[in-house]
C-alpha cells in the first residue's frame, strides 16, 4: 500500500496553508512517463536505501530498497491484508477490504488516511499479486480505481492518484529483497502550492513505511499464513 505523509512538518504545513485560497486539483497523472528530474538519493536510513525522482506533477515518486528477514509467503499474506493495513501502515486510519471486489491473489481495498495539516483523504486501491514460475519473484502492483466505495465521511478528499509496486525478489530461505515504488498526487491546495512540503513529507513516510512493514510481517497471522499461489525459496 501506498506511503504516508510524516507529521513532522505538520506546524509548516499549517501555516502554509492558512495564507493560501484552498484551489481544486491540477494536472492528475496520466500515466505518461514524464519526470521533471532523475533518480536522485535520499540517503539510508535503518538499512533502507531510497531515491526520488519529480514528475510532472512536482510531485516526487520514491523508490526503497531493502532486505526483509521474511519469506515471500509471509509478506504477501501482509501486503494482501486489506483490512490488516491501519494496524501497521503510518497514517492510515482505516482500511477495508471490498469482498466484492477482491480474491487471493487480487484486493480491493478503501482506506482512509490521516493527513497533516489539510483535509484527511481516501482512497480505493486495487493490489494485484503475481509470481514468475522461474525466478520466483513476486510483484504486487497497486493503483488507485475511480469507484465510490463505502465512504462514511463525505468531507474526505480523495488523493487523484495513488500508484506502484512492492517487488520481492527471494535471496534465501527467509530472506527477501523489497523494492518499494511508489507515487500518491494529494490533489486540492497541497498539490498547487504546497508540492514541496508535501515532498519533503513523503521522504520521512517512505522510510517509515518500510520500517513498519519490518514490524509487522514479524506477527503470527504473517508467520503462520498460507497462500496456494506463492511458492516459497526452500534452499
Amino acid at each position: 500500500m501506498g506511503m504516508r505523509l510524516s507529521p513532522k512538518f505538520l506546524a509548516t504545513l499549517i501555516f502554509c496553508a492558512s495564507q493560501l485560497l484552498v484551489l481544486p486539483a491540477v494536472a492528475q497523472a496520466n500515466g505518461s512517463q514524464k519526470w521533471l528530474s532523475d533518480w536522485e538519493d535520499i540517503g539510508q536510513r535503518d538499512g533502507i536505501s531510497g531515491q526520488c525522482r519529480q514528475h510532472h506533477s512536482k510531485i516526487n515518486q520514491c523508490k526503497l530498497t531493502t532486505i526483509v528477514e521474511a519469506d515471500l509467503t509471509e509478506l504477501t499474506a501482509l501486503l494482501l491484508d486489506g483490512n490488516g493495513v491501519a494496524s501497521w501502515a503510518p497514517n492510515t486510519l482505516t482500511s477495508e477490504i471490498i469482498p466484492e471486489m477482491s480474491n487471493d491473489s487480487e484486493v480491493t481495498v478503501y482506506m482512509t488516511y490521516n493527513f497533516p495539516g489539510a483535509i484527511n483523504r481516501d482512497t480505493v486501491t486495487r493490489s494485484i499479486a503475481e509470481q514468475n514460475p522461474d525466478t520466483k519473484v513476486v510483484k504486487i502492483k497497486f493503483h488507485s480505481v475511480d469507484i465510490q466505495g463505502p465512504k462514511k465521511d463525505l468531507r474526505l478528499v480523495r488523493f487523484p492518484l495513488m500508484a506502484g509496486s512492492w517487488t520481492m525478489t527471494p535471496l534465501a530461505p527467509g530472506k527477501t529483497r523489497i523494492e518499494h515504488l511508489n507515487l500518491s498526487l494529494p490533489g486540492g491546495l497541497v498539490q498547487k502550492n504546497l508540492y514541496y512540503l508535501y515532498n519533503l513529507g513523503t521522504k520521512d513516510a517512505s522510510f517509515d513505511t518500510i520500517l513498519a512493514l519490518k514490524r509487522a510481517v514479524k506477527r503470527d497471522k504473517y508467520r503462520d499464513a498460507q497462500l496456494p499461489f506463492i511458492e516459497n525459496v526452500t534452499h
